[in-house]
């Protein structure tokens, strides 16, 4: 199996919604790995706006809340760069994922803390399993730059200042990986920028089953994605699927392709009708579900869990994620502003089919105090009680 080979990226070109982690040409099954094998922990170190953050004891579905900038999303994208350790795009890709298009040199320093490239990235998940571990560290080719002092004589006042002599334009990212029962592996990769353009070099002879899918809020169904809905059509594995849309549409009896690998749908008119005349919600709700679908032994990260959403499909959307997380052995890092959306995760699952499943979700509240991020973790029975009294976790 062959790792995908990115050699020259002009960043100018790319604008993803939703981007899928792909670390193959072909999609393989791989055996199902038990639950407490996924990631029980997560610490990051000089990630954008948070200068430490450790996150423990993560669930199968994994809620994060806070207030506008407490840096839920760069939660959400440290764990996509490391997912794809050894694929330098994802730096690029993050900040697509923000409409931000990387231009100069300079501007790699955005995923630094403080925009300051002495600050090197580090960004580690670890399993219950003893020793199984991801991590993935991130600097520039050259840790400090090396500066020139300037004396100015300024009508008579004099001072010193100083200016980079050789600007940063390349990182280093260094990934190790450790699973069970197997050595553990290091990879070097770069990202380097020269005349305007982003110049990607993967390792060579290295290879990494994971897989993960980045949902962010924006509403069109990504290629990759689509790929997926073929393949399930294709297959005849796609009426669950289907099944699960009536929920949110009673209209809606079957999803099918059409010419120029458009999608349509079966709402009982004279004919098929194109996938995107339906509104947003639907359209977000079989995003989702297909990102699980795509993620098989792997993690999924949504950003804004209820965007363009109704709030009456939040509790059909809570059953599905819980049904087809265990089903493809998923785990789920969601981000979440809206307390409705808690308040629809608890009623789903006080239901009886539900309640086994109450000890593998987690609900953490994030806070910013004066440039320190903390993390406030809240079991089943935590938010629970947080919600009856009526107490803010956001």
């Amino acid at each position: 199996m062959m790792h995908e080979v990115y050699h020259t990226l002009e960043v100018g070109a790319i604008h993803f919604s939703m981007i899928l982690l792909e670390l193959f040409f072909q999609k393989r099954n791989f055996p199902a790995c038990n639950f407490n094998s996924m990631y029980k922990s997560l610490e990051i170190e000089n990630f954008r706006s948070i200068k430490h953050l450790n996150i423990e004891d993560l669930g199968r579905i994994n809620v994060f809340l806070g207030r506008n900038n407490s840096s839920k999303t760069t939660i959400l994208e440290s764990l996509f760069l490391l997912i794809g350790t050894t694929n330098p795009e994802l730096i690029i890709r993050i900040h697509n994922f923000r409409d931000l298009i990387l231009n100069e040199a300079n501007d790699l320093s955005f995923i630094f803390h403080n925009l300051d490239f002495n600050n090197t990235i580090k960004i580690k998940v670890l399993s219950e399993i003893q020793n199984d571990f991801r991590e993935v560290t991130i600097m520039p080719s050259s840790a400090v730059s090396k500066t020139k002092k300037i004396e100015v004589d300024v009508e008579n006042l004099s001072y010193e200042s100083t200016r980079d002599e050789n600007e940063v334009n390349e990182l280093i990212i260094n990934a190790t990986i450790k699973k069970r029962r197997s050595p553990q592996k290091k990879a070097i990769s770069k990202l380097t920028h020269h005349k305007g353009v982003f110049n990607l070099t993967p390792p060579n002879d290295f290879s990494d089953n994971l897989r993960g899918v980045y949902v962010t809020p924006k509403i069109p169904l990504a290629p990759n994605l689509v790929k997926e809905l073929e393949s399930l059509i294709i297959n005849k594995q796609h009426r669950s699927l289907t099944s699960m849309l009536k929920a949110i549409d009673p209209l809606i009896t079957d999803i099918s392709f059409g010419t120029n690998r458009m999608i349509y749908v079966d709402v009982g008119m004279r004919r098929l009708i194109p996938f995107n005349l339906l509104g947003d919600g639907v359209r977000r709700y079989l995003s989702i579900l297909l990102a699980i679908y795509n993620a098989r032994d792997g993690v999924v990260l949504i950003d804004e869990l209820e965007n363009g959403l109704h709030f009456s499909t939040l509790a059909h959307l809570w059953d599905d994620m819980i049904r087809t997380s265990q089903e493809f052995n998923v785990q789920l890092y969601i981000t979440t502003h809206n307390i409705e959306t808690l308040h629809y995760l608890k009623s789903t699952l006080e239901k009886d089919r539900n309640k086994d499943f109450q000890q593998h979700v987690r609900a953490y509240t994030l806070r910013n105090i004066n440039g320190v991020h903390k993390s406030y973790k809240y079991e089943f029975k935590g938010f629970e009680n947080a919600i009856i009294e009526g107490i803010e976790l956001r």
